[in-house]
């Protein structure tokens, strides 16, 4: 439990401080001296093996759960939702990316009289901070940055609906169509667990794509 405490604490920090940690050029560091510099503040030089070096290109395909904003009761029918991402290394600490989506759900109260089909295609773009060295480092925990990789993130992107509802009214059933975009904000915790080199899978919690969580695999194109 305290260990989970101070896992919480510490995103919670590298997260409120711009994704970013200051250190002191005095303080001997385990991976090497400071190269990276964000507003101002210095982070460590990552060591061998470190997975996100800059022009690091992962794809990501994965499903959620716990969808947000959708019927959960009188479910008919749905569609596993699907999500895409990619992540670009920038800089050995900082990724960005974009990530697509769709999911399929239908709602039917047949007691009321209607039948609800929910489309949705969802388009953005992710940030992602990489810190496990920087857990080892402030928390003296002995992750393997080569087979672990533990970040957060901010995503934002639209979400376009359509939808169709059938109502039984007197002469059958009443078709009606409709359609609407709303934009979509969030934050993520993410783990990424390498069983090989370039192969791994991952899991999220947060505002994901479609759910508070998401999980699939990962792979390294470059």
């Amino acid at each position: 439990m305290k260990t989970a405490l101070k896992f919480v604490t510490a995103y919670l920090v590298l997260l409120s401080s711009g994704f970013c940690q200051a250190f002191s050029l005095e303080k001997k560091l385990a991976f090497g001296p400071p190269d990276e510099r964000i507003f101002g503040w210095s982070l460590m030089k990552t060591g061998g093996g470190w997975p996100n070096n800059p022009g690091a290109v992962w794809f990501n395909a994965g499903t959620s759960f716990a969808l947000l904003n959708y019927p959960s009761a009188n479910v008919q029918s749905r569609i596993m939702p699907i999500s895409l991402s990619a992540d670009y290394s920038f800089k050995p600490h900082f990724a960005l990316g974009p990530y697509i989506g769709f999911n399929q759900i239908t709602f039917s109260d047949w007691g009321v009289g209607y039948r609800l089909r929910l489309r949705s295609f969802k388009l953005g773009g992710r940030l992602l901070f990489h810190g496990s060295d920087l857990l080892n480092d402030l928390f003296g925990f002995g992750m393997d940055i080569r087979v672990i990789d533990i970040y957060t993130g901010i995503s934002a992107g639209i979400d376009r609906r359509t939808k169709t509802i059938e109502e039984r009214g007197k002469d059958g059933f009443i078709l009606e169509d409709g359609s609407s975009t709303s934009g979509q904000l969030g934050l993520l915790f993410g783990v990424r667990y390498l069983f090989r080199q370039r192969v791994g899978i991952f899991a999220e919690a947060g505002r994901g794509t479609f759910g508070l969580f998401n999980f699939g695999a990962s792979f390294k194109i470059q």
